[in-house]
């Protein structure tokens, strides 16, 4: 149910801010954690239900303007973090092979 709470047409800031995830490398995505600066955890995972196959992507609503950290797990087990992502100004959140980057 997260995933749908983030889904939706674009909105006002109060509403948050759309985004797209491109899954750009050779392993399915498991996971997928968006969680606001300052709270404690990562929160729901997005793709709770579903892996998103490699180069298939998925729109995401960051819940409200602020900064973010990202986390993304590869059905192989590998990670990625990223922190400090400035919802409303990132569009676009790629992921490669073992890497991760917000546009």
């Amino acid at each position: 149910m997260g995933m749908l709470a983030l889904l939706g047409a674009c909105g006002g800031s109060d509403r948050g801010c759309p985004g797209v995830l491109a899954n750009a490398s050779g392993q399915p995505l498991e996971q997928f954690y968006l969680a606001h600066e300052g709270a404690g955890g990562w929160g729901e995972d997005l793709l709770p239900d579903r892996d998103l196959p490699p180069g298939a992507s998925l729109p995401f609503r960051f819940p409200a303007e602020g900064h973010y950290g990202l986390r993304a797990v590869w059905t192989n087990g590998r990670a990625a973090e990223m922190q400090g992502v400035e919802a409303c100004r990132t569009t676009r959140v790629t992921l490669r092979d073992g890497s991760m980057q917000a546009e």
